[in-house]
């Protein structure tokens, strides 16, 4: 069905079509290109002046559409607001960006509807075959990755070309790459020691999480992972991994490390469901692992998705001895009420506030509120994003009881964890601490 047809074609003939003209580029050397354009005020038009305006703007668009097109080109619709266009046997890949531009000065002069004139908004995506994809799917495909980062960045037109230039990643592909990389266990852990500042004994460290040989064998960050984690689905089983990979090691570590319990970071969405207690249990029992060796930390965000359900899973695990600790404490927006009702152990400063709080007096007020705070409520308050000697001894005469940063340890390997706790200038690891007065920090990211 080409242009000076009725009724566009739909997503079938749409592809047939394309195959087709692919299969002819190939052999002559021209180019194929394909346009995705969706229509962004549509649905508006619908629900302000109904679906008989809203189907007459529809058959004008299309009508001025065709207008715009050669006899050879191809309109097909996608869905209600969202249109395909193929334009066959093109010399230069800049000619879809040409028609784009035809369509916007062709189409997008207001209309009216009902007395009243309305601006039609649009957004393109675009692609060229056989040069950004060879098949008619995979073609297609790229048009609509360009679309959506449009519409995300909030332009008109993008070109899958320029899209590629990012270097990202595809959404579902790295979903995808997580999944087999948690089960396979590409993933890694390094550690950060903590240390107590009023007796400069080492009671922990915070496990951070590393995926080094991501996507196209390139490190992914712990943010970008985590976050398609969560939107994935697969945050439950990358926090299953991190029980039972810490819950391991600190097995592990008990000859040269007795005593050191471990702590896992849980998202907001690993909070809700609805199995995470008895995926605890599991962990401990799979390891041999006491209650009492094992902290889970929280984020202040974290607690306030769902206060409810959170204080009543808290409250179990808590009752089964495990400890609780609120991270990243001050950047949140959590109520003294819940900190009250919560059973929390530790408040974690968030290092933001840290960083520069020997040269930023309202830092520095920010994080003598947090270590009153936790001495009033009776909490161990770990200052993270220690960084020199100044910020420690401030941190000292502020009553801060313990600290994280590179001016006390840097991440480090597993295995050499043992070796530089013993090496180090902190004191080793009291053999006698019980587990509530050690901790390894577990953070997924």
């Amino acid at each position: 069905m080409h242009a000076h047809e009725t009724l566009p074609a739909d997503r079938g003939a749409l592809l047939q079509a394309l195959t087709h003209s692919l299969g002819h580029a190939q052999d002559s050397g021209e180019l194929v290109g394909v346009i995705l354009l969706r229509i962004q005020r549509l649905k508006d038009i619908r629900i302000e002046y109904g679906y008989d305006e809203s189907d007459l703007v529809y058959e004008q668009f299309v009508g001025q559409l065709r207008g715009c097109l050669r006899e050879k080109d191809m309109i097909a619709r996608i869905s209600n607001d969202e249109f395909a266009l193929m334009l066959p046997g093109l010399k230069n890949p800049a000619q879809p960006v040409m028609a784009i531009n035809k369509i916007q000065r062709t189409c997008g002069e207001p209309i009216e509807i009902n007395g009243n004139r309305v601006k039609m908004k649009f957004a393109f995506g675009a692609s060229v075959g056989p040069e950004d994809a060879p098949q008619a799917e995979a073609l297609l495909r790229c048009a609509d990755l360009a679309l959506r980062d449009a519409e995300t960045a909030n332009v008109e037109s993008v070109r899958y070309c320029d899209l590629e230039k990012t270097g990202e990643t595809p959404v579902f592909r790295m979903e995808n790459e997580l999944e087999r990389a948690i089960s396979t266990g590409e993933l890694v852990a390094h550690y950060q020691p903590i240390v107590d500042i009023e007796t400069g004994r080492l009671t922990g460290a915070e496990m951070l999480s590393r995926w080094p040989d991501g996507p196209e064998g390139c490190a992914v960050d712990a943010a970008t992972f985590i976050a398609v984690a969560e939107q994935s689905g697969l945050i439950v089983p990358l926090t299953r991994w991190a029980l039972n990979n810490s819950l391991r090691e600190c097995a592990d570590w008990q000859n040269d490390l007795p005593n050191l319990p471990v702590s896992v970071n849980f998202s907001a969405l690993a909070l809700a469901d609805p199995h995470l207690s008895e995926i605890v249990q599991s962990a401990l029992n799979l390891w041999g692992a006491d209650a009492g060796r094992l902290t889970v930390e929280i984020t202040e965000s974290s607690i306030m998705a769902d206060p409810e359900n959170c204080l009543r899973l808290l409250n179990h695990l808590h009752d089964a001895g495990v400890r609780i600790a609120i991270d990243d404490f001050g950047t949140g927006y959590s109520s003294l009420a819940y900190l009250k009702e919560l059973p929390v152990d530790i408040l974690k400063i968030d290092q933001s506030f840290v960083l520069n709080m020997t040269r930023t007096e309202a830092d520095r007020r920010i994080v003598q509120a947090v270590i009153d705070l936790a001495h009033n409520f009776d909490l161990t308050v770990v200052a993270e994003g220690v960084e020199d000697e100044e910020t420690l001894d401030t941190l000292t005469l502020m009553g801060c009881q313990r600290a994280q940063g590179y001016h006390v340890g840097r991440p480090m390997a597993a295995g050499d964890l043992a070796s530089w706790f013993s090496a180090s200038d902190w004191d080793p690891v009291e053999a006698s601490a019980t587990p509530a007065e050690q901790a390894v920090d577990f953070e997924i990211g």
